[in-house]
Order: C-alpha cells, then structure tokens, then sequence
C-alpha cells in the first residue's frame, strides 16, 4: 500500500520531489514475494528523487517468526539507501 504523507512537492534541480509513506507487511530484507516487490517499488521512488519512508513489521517470512538478531525491541528505525524505515514488531 503507498500513502502519501504530504501533497506538499518542493522543487530541487526543477523536479517535483513528493514525500511518501508506504505501508507493506514485508519489506528487504524479508524473502516474501511482497518483500521483493515493495522494495523495489520503494526502490525506484526513492531514484526518482521522492523523500520515502516505509513502516514494515520485522523480518520473519522465512521461518514464520521473528528472523534472529531483530528481536528485543517492539520498533526499530533505521535507513536503507536513501529511505527511512520503521519495523514494528
């Protein structure tokens, strides 16, 4: 699901740059299929110059639980690339 957060655009260089909030079960580095395609997704916005930040749940496709070393924290924020992620358990 992509939201946006802010219809507000500035200007850099002359490009329109949108900021957006995208909302997705799974996100990198997550091996399910959503995983794979919202990270792309998020991917190519964030190329085109948009200000992007994903709210995803923790990793745990794989083993249908929380992946090792991600758990101990109910939300964990960090940057991917160009993009801020929030992970909530």
């Amino acid at each position: 699901m992509l939201g946006a957060v802010s219809c507000r655009r500035r200007h850099e260089g002359g490009a329109a740059v949108v900021r957006l909030l995208v909302l997705c079960p799974h996100f990198e580095p997550d091996t399910a299929p959503t995983g794979v395609v919202m990270t792309a997704v998020v991917d190519g916005l964030a190329r085109l110059g948009h200000r992007v930040h994903v709210v995803t749940s923790l990793p745990w496709y794989r083993e249908h639980r929380v992946e090792p070393g991600w758990g101990g924290r109910l939300v964990r924020g960090d940057r991917r690339k160009d993009t801020a992620v929030t992970r909530v358990h």
